[in-house]
């Protein structure tokens, strides 16, 4: 049986329009309890397919966050590796920018 998803509102990742982290109003999508997103479809939270330039994140260990180029968890992906501390990254240095499409939690 696979361990449940970490609680997000704990552990969780945001991926951000601004490449930097550095933009007075940076556009970005979170998920915190009671509201549930469609995370194998950006394009249905406030259209935010192939929009991500960054991610910062900090994840349990055992668990990894995958973040896919096409809908429904489809494409090519990048995987985000949980160890508990705050990080982050400009997926334009991974030629990932503009990318991401769907993500999903994975426990190891």
């Amino acid at each position: 049986m696979a361990p449940e998803e970490p609680a997000r509102e704990r552990f969780s990742q945001a991926l951000k329009v601004d490449p930097d982290f550095l933009s007075t109003l940076p556009r970005e999508i979170t998920e915190s309890a009671g509201e549930p997103k469609n995370w194998g479809r950006f394009h249905s939270i406030d259209a935010f397919n192939d929009k991500a330039s960054a991610v910062r994140w900090c994840i349990p260990p055992g668990w990894r966050v995958r973040l896919y180029d096409d809908s429904n968890y489809a494409g090519s992906y990048k995987d985000f590796i949980g160890d508990g501390t705050l990080r982050e990254v400009n997926l334009n240095s991974w030629s990932y920018g503009d990318k991401v499409s769907s993500e999903r939690w994975l426990a190891f």
